[in-house]
C-alpha cells in the first residue's frame, strides 16, 4: 500500500501544476504548515491512524481542495461517514491501481469544476460589491451634480432677474426728464428685485447732512459717486429694507445701473441746455420784426416767426395766401441756388391797403427754402414825404430867391416915394395918390 500511495502522489504531481503533500501519519500531518491548503494537494496513508486521529486528521484538512486517503474498508466507511461534505476527497481503499487514476481525473475534474464555480462566485461578489461602490459614487455624484445644478439655477434665475432689472432700469432712466423721475423709477424697480426701499440723488453740498440722518436709522445702504464732469458731482445713495446686507452681485448690478444714471444725468443737462438754448432761439427769432418763414419743395410753411403769423393772418383776411400775393416765388424756387439768394421789392393789397414788401428768398438746403419779408411801408411813405418836403423847400428858396430880387427895386421905389411925399404939400392934388403909391409898394414888399 505504501508503493501504492507514492504511485498515486507521482501520478498527482504529473495532473496538477501544485504541490501534492504526502504523510502517513498524524505527528508528521500536524508538524508541516498546511493551513491555508490553496493549490495543494493532501495524500494521507490513514492505515497507520488511530481512529480517533481520523477527526483531528479532517479538522486540520478541512479547507483542502483535494484529498485522497488511503486505509483499510472499515476506516475507509468510517471516513466516509465523517466527510459526505466534501466533493474533493478520493477514498482509496481496494481499488486497483486504474480505478484511482481514474477516480483521480474524476476528482480533479469536479475540483476544477467547483475552483471555477468558487472562481465565479468570488468574481460575482467582487462585481457585486464594485457595483455597489459603483452605485454609491453614482448616488453621491448626481447628488453633488443636482446640488451644482440646483445652485447654478438658482444662480441663472438670480443672473435673469438681474439682467431684467438692468433692461427696465435701463429703460427707464433714459426715458426720465429730472432727477426726481429718475429716483421714482429706480425705487419702482428695485423694491421688487433686491428690496431697494429709497434711492436718493444727494449733491455734495447736502451729502454729510444726509448721510449722518440715515445712519441713525440704518447701515443696510450702499452709496457710489457718479462722475459728471460738467457739473459738482453727485452721489447717489440706496438703501436696503430690512437687516439682509446687499450681496457682492446686488451691489455690482447697483453700480452697473449707476453708470447708466451718469449718462442719464449728462443727458438730462445736455436736454435742458438744449431746451435753453431752444427757447432763447426761439425768442430771439419771434423778436425779429421781419416776417421770416421756411418753406419745403412745395412752398409750404414748415417753421415761421410770430411776425410770419401775424402777416399771414392779414393774408387770410383778404383770402390770399403767400404764394398767390408774391407769385414770383414759384420762379424763384426753379432758379434759386445757394450761392445766389434772390430779393426784391413787392407792393401788395391787403384789406384795401397798399402795402410794399422787401422780399428775399435763400437756398436753407436741398429740399427747405427760407423767405424773408420786410414791411417797407412806413420807410416808402416817408421817402415820399422826404421828397414833397425838398420839393417845397426847394420852392420855397426860389420864392424867397424871386422875393429877393423883387424887394430890391422896390426899396427903391419905396425911398423916392417918401421923399417925393416930403416934398409935396399936404393940401397938394398928387398927394393922396403918392400915399396910396407907399402904402401898395409896402404891402407888395411884406408879401
Amino acid at each position: 500500500m505504501q508503493e501504492k500511495t507514492l504511485l498515486i502522489s507521482k501520478r498527482l504531481n504529473k495532473l496538477l501544476d501544485w504541490p501534492v503533500l504526502h504523510f502517513s501519519n498524524t505527528k508528521d500531518l500536524q508538524a508541516e504548515e498546511i493551513l491555508p491548503l490553496d493549490n495543494k494537494t493532501l495524500v494521507l496513508d490513514t492505515r497507520g491512524f488511530k481512529e480517533s486521529e481520523f477527526t483531528d486528521s479532517l479538522n486540520l484538512i478541512t479547507n483542502t481542495y483535494l484529498l485522497v486517503v488511503f486505509g483499510g474498508n472499515t476506516q475507509i466507511q468510517l471516513l466516509q461517514s465523517l466527510i459526505d461534505s466534501t466533493n474533493h476527497v478520493l477514498l482509496v481503499g481496494d481499488l486497483d491501481e486504474q480505478e484511482i487514476y481514474n477516480s483521480l481525473v474524476q476528482l480533479l475534474e469536479k475540483k476544477t469544476l467547483h475552483e471555477q464555480r468558487r472562481n465565479l462566485s468570488r468574481l460575482i461578489k467582487e462585481e457585486k460589491v464594485q457595483l455597489q461602490e459603483a452605485n454609491s459614487k453614482l448616488t453621491q455624484l448626481v447628488s453633488e451634480k443636482q446640488l451644482k445644478l440646483k445652485k447654478f439655477k438658482s444662480k441663472a434665475d438670480q443672473t435673469a432677474l438681474f439682467i431684467e432689472t438692468y433692461n427696465q432700469a435701463l429703460i427707464r432712466v433714459n426715458q426720465a426728464k429730472s432727477l426726481g423721475a429718475i429716483e421714482n423709477s429706480l425705487i419702482d424697480i428695485l423694491r421688487t428685485s433686491i428690496g431697494i426701499e429709497l434711492v436718493r440723488i444727494i449733491y455734495p453740498q447736502q451729502f454729510d447732512s444726509f448721510i449722518g440722518n440715515l445712519s441713525k436709522r440704518t447701515k443696510n445702504f450702499y452709496t457710489e459717486k457718479i462722475e459728471v464732469r460738467t457739473q459738482l458731482s453727485p452721489t447717489i445713495v440706496f438703501v436696503k429694507d430690512g437687516k439682509t446686507p446687499l450681496r457682492r452681485a446686488e451691489i455690482d448690478l447697483l453700480s452697473d445701473i449707476t453708470e447708466c444714471i451718469r449718462l442719464s444725468i449728462i443727458r438730462i443737462d445736455h436736454l435742458e441746455t438744449s431746451e435753453t438754448l431752444k427757447k432763447q432761439w426761439e425768442a430771439t427769432f419771434n423778436s425779429i420784426a421781419d416776417s421770416i418763414c421756411v418753406l419745403d419743395e412745395d412752398l409750404n410753411v414748415r417753421k415761421s416767426n410770430l411776425a410770419y403769423k401775424e402777416f399771414e393772418t392779414r393774408l387770410a383776411k383778404s383770402d390770399l395766401n403767400l404764394v398767390q400775393a408774391f407769385s414770383f416765388l414759384m420762379d424763384w424756387r426753379k432758379q434759386l441756388s445757394a450761392s445766389t439768394p434772390k430779393q426784391k421789392e413787392h407792393s401788395v393789397h391787403l384789406k384795401g391797403e397798399l402795402l410794399t414788401y422787401k422780399v428775399s428768398m435763400h437756398l436753407a438746403d436741398s429740399q427747405n427754402y427760407v423767405c424773408i419779408l420786410s414791411d417797407i411801408s412806413e420807410s416808402k411813405r416817408l421817402e415820399r414825404r422826404i421828397i414833397d418836403s425838398s420839393r417845397l423847400a426847394e420852392l420855397g428858396l426860389i420864392g424867397s430867391s424871386i422875393a429877393h430880387e423883387l424887394n430890391n427895386p422896390i426899396g427903391g421905389m419905396l425911398s423916392y416915394l417918401q421923399l417925393i411925399k416930403m416934398d409935396l404939400a399936404s393940401q397938394s392934388p398928387f398927394y393922396d395918390d403918392v400915399v396910396t403909391m407907399e402904402r401898395a409898394t409896402h404891402v407888395a414888399k411884406k408879401s
